[in-house]
C-alpha cells in the first residue's frame, strides 16, 4: 500500500514461489502489512514501510521510529520477509525432584480429536498424534533428562498433551494436559 494514497498496489498469499510486485514507483514509500500468517507460524506484528531506489535497492522503515531496518534491507530488486514458526516447549518432570526425567512417551492431540476418541472409546488418550502440515512428522517424542521438547510450527489451536507410557518407575499421568497455542 502506497503511504498516503491509501490505494492498494497489490495483495496476495504467500507460497512456494517468491512474489513480485509490479509497479513499484522508484523512491516512493510504501507499507508491507501481513493480514493473516501460514498456520504455524507467528504473524508478522507490525507492518514495514519500504523504499526501492533506482538501482534495485530496497530499504526498509519500522513504522513507528521511521528508523531503518537494516535486518530487512534487500539488493537487486528483492525484499525477502520470512515468518518465524511457533514454539512450544514440553517438559517432563519429577513430582518430587522438579527435574526433568526420561522415559515418557507423549504425543500431542487436538481437542477435535481427543474428544472424537472419548467418544468412540471412553478414553481420549486414544487420540490421533497430531500432524505437523508442513513436515509430516507426528507430535510424539520420548522424554530425556534434563532437556525439554520444542515442537515448532504447530497450528494455532486447542490441545491436549498424552503421555501413552510412564516413565520406569513412574505412574503413569492418566489426566491429560489441555493446552491452547495462540498466533502469537
Amino acid at each position: 500500500e502506497q503511504i498516503g494514497n491509501n490505494g492498494i498496489v497489490d495483495s496476495w498469499v504467500s507460497g512456494d514461489e517468491p512474489h513480485t510486485i509490479i509497479g513499484i514507483v522508484p523512491n516512493h514509500r510504501y507499507r508491507l502489512t501481513e493480514e493473516t500468517s501460514p498456520k504455524g507460524f507467528v504473524r508478522m506484528v507490525n507492518s514495514i514501510d519500504f523504499e526501492m531506489d533506482v538501482n534495485g535497492k530496497v530499504t526498509t522503515y519500522d513504522i513507528g521510529t521511521d528508523n531503518e531496518i537494516t535486518d530487512l534491507n534487500g539488493t537487486d530488486y528483492h525484499l525477502l520477509v520470512t515468518n518465524a514458526p511457533t514454539k512450544t516447549i514440553f517438559s517432563k518432570t519429577s513430582a518430587v525432584s522438579g527435574e526433568e526425567i526420561e522415559g515418557a512417551h507423549l504425543k500431542v492431540c487436538t481437542k477435535e480429536s481427543y474428544d472424537a476418541a472419548k467418544a468412540a472409546t471412553g478414553d481420549g488418550n486414544n487420540c490421533e498424534s497430531f500432524v505437523i502440515p508442513y513436515s509430516g512428522e507426528k507430535v510424539e517424542w520420548v522424554s530425556e533428562t534434563g532437556k525439554s521438547h520444542i515442537v515448532s510450527a504447530l497450528p494455532a489451536d486447542d490441545y491436549y498433551l498424552v503421555e501413552t507410557i510412564a516413565p520406569e518407575g513412574y505412574a503413569k499421568q492418566t489426566n491429560s494436559a489441555f493446552f491452547v497455542v495462540k498466533t502469537d
